[in-house]
């Protein structure tokens, strides 16, 4: 049995296919797994962690402003179904998944031409511009959450799997977290990201609250993002060199664990991995996404009593100081974070996802 997976542009994607990947090689000893992405894009530098084959194809999204790079996106697009089938015919996949982004555009349609069974994954409440693009190719639609499937037209093909995540993040503990990343089991540690490319926003005043958290007794840890880190680099060496200031964390598992409060987006696969490691939140999400839907997923989170939310539009070194400050305060507030987070893991996702996909192959 051989799956092909599809999918890049950020983390956000290519999480859930590296877990479904762990999923079906647990469950499945025999299945080969490979995946499909852009050279430089991030789902290599992931993939090639992990260690599966990873086939290159070259395609991007059309920009939304005036701009003669839509002119190569275009000649990319064109080019890409071409790739795909060569792809499919060197792996020679008995199942093709696609976890978002515009590399699933490509291969799902050519693989369903090629009578390949196929499935894609979204996992947000509004289904991104290339699962709307490709669900009328995919045999299996699976969703974390149900309101996502009102946008689709293909509703007899969905499936409510909930997330799929990899079993670091429900075996994690912050003891031991904390031994492997070199720190004290006293500290109260804020870990701070926004995706794989970062969030000016996010890191000015992650930044600006550094010195002074620091002076209070808190450590910062800080995952900038790859377009944010060189220029920080050079301004905070020392910082980067302590391993304070990450461009970007692998083990996001561990980082998450040894935290004591962590601030980030609203995406739907971090709040998943924030329930499963039980930590408190401080939420900061992104107004630039469709439908507002990372407002929405905060609000479950805020609702349910394991996170606060500072809306972009009021974010600043001094809100972030406070509401950080004052987590640390309440230590009976913020075990009670912990608690709801973890309240609202959804442990049964793994046998929702096998049993959808065993509809469509025979493992």
């Amino acid at each position: 049995m051989k799956v092909l997976f599809a999918c890049g542009g950020s983390g956000g994607h290519v999480t859930p296919a590296l877990a479904i990947a762990e999923m079906l090689t647990r469950q499945h000893s025999e299945v080969s797994i490979a995946f499909v992405g852009n050279e430089n894009g991030i789902e290599r530098r992931m993939v090639k962690d992990v260690g599966y084959p990873f086939y290159p194809i070259a395609i991007e999204g059309l920009h939304r402003s005036l701009t003669f790079r839509n002119f190569r996106t275009l000649a990319l697009a064109a080019k890409a179904p071409f790739r795909a089938r060569a792809i499919l015919k060197a792996f020679s996949p008995d199942l093709v998944v696609g976890t978002g982004g515009y590399v699933s555009y490509p291969m799902i349609p050519a693989a369903k031409k090629m009578g390949i069974p196929t499935a894609l994954y979204e996992p947000n409440a509004v289904p991104g511009l290339s699962v709307r693009l490709t669900e009328k190719h995919a045999d299996r639609i699976l969703l974390q959450f149900e309101g996502c499937a009102s946008h689709l037209k293909y509703k007899e093909r969905v499936r409510v799997v909930g997330a799929p995540l990899r079993k670091s993040f429900a075996t994690q503990r912050r003891e031991e977290a904390r031994r492997r990343l070199g720190l004290s089991g006293s500290d109260f540690v804020v870990l701070c990201f926004a995706g794989s490319l970062g969030a000016e926003r996010i890191s000015d005043a992650a930044m600006g609250a550094f010195f002074p958290l620091q002076e209070r007794g808190i450590t910062m840890i800080h995952a900038t993002g790859r377009r944010l880190f060189d220029g920080l680099k050079k301004e905070f060496p020392e910082l980067c060199r302590r391993r304070r200031l990450l461009p970007y964390i692998n083990d996001m598992a561990c980082y998450m664990a040894a935290a004591n409060v962590i601030v980030c987006r609203a995406g739907a696969m971090t709040l998943a991995e924030l329930s499963q490691v039980g930590r408190a939140a401080v939420l900061v999400p992104s107004p630039y996404v469709a439908e507002n839907h990372q407002e929405k997923n905060a609000r479950l989170y805020e609702d349910a009593g394991g996170a606060l939310i500072i809306p972009e539009s009021r974010l600043c070194a001094e809100t972030l100081f406070e509401r950080i400050l004052f987590l640390k305060e309440n230590p009976n507030l913020l075990s009670a974070m912990e608690k709801n987070a973890a309240s609202l893991c959804d442990g049964n996702a793994e046998k929702r996802i096998l049993q959808a996909l065993s509809e469509i192959v025979d493992f």
